[in-house]
């Protein structure tokens, strides 16, 4: 296992932990205003089963683990805040939110901290993190990915939409 895993308790190999998560909030996964789809997202991110790399060499793939975006080795959930994401955290005025998620050891702490955000914050947070797995998702398929610019639109355009749900 990874230092973050060790640390956070986390096997991949099962998506589970050995640590007790009875104070985590799993409802507040539920809660959020956006579609299942992004709520799976996030379940699944809490959960340490994202089908990152070294996740999918965990399961026996054979798989180069570098992250198919910065190229750093052991592509794993914390990519989601690596440093080509960096620029999109700026352009939406949250990189010091970027810079507190990144000394997280887990991604329950990670959503722990997020909970702690006002609700457009947290909203916006999740939608990034779903619209930046979509385009890592795009670059691994495509070899390209989206820029900083079309990422950061896309987050504004589904926050509105997700935004209109609620009314």
């Amino acid at each position: 296992m990874a230092r973050r895993d060790t640390l956070a308790g986390w096997d991949a190999s099962t998506s589970a932990t050995v640590r007790d998560d009875s104070d985590f909030k799993w409802y507040r996964i539920w809660k959020l205003n956006v579609p299942n789809k992004v709520k799976i997202f996030m379940w699944r991110f809490a959960h340490n089963s994202l089908p990152v790399r070294r996740n999918l060499a965990r399961h026996g793939v054979v798989i180069d683990t570098r992250c198919p975006i910065c190229t750093r080795l052991d592509e794993d959930s914390g990519h989601l805040l690596c440093k080509y994401a960096k620029l999109c955290w700026r352009l939406m005025n949250m990189e010091h939110i970027r810079i507190q998620l990144l000394n997280c050891v887990s991604a329950w702490e990670t959503c722990n901290i997020i909970w702690k955000l006002e609700k457009d914050t947290q909203l916006k947070v999740t939608i990034f993190f779903w619209r930046w797995w979509s385009a890592r998702n795009k670059a691994n398929d495509r070899g390209w990915m989206l820029n900083a610019d079309e990422i950061h639109n896309s987050v504004n355009y589904f926050q509105m939409e997700f935004e209109k749900l609620s009314v």
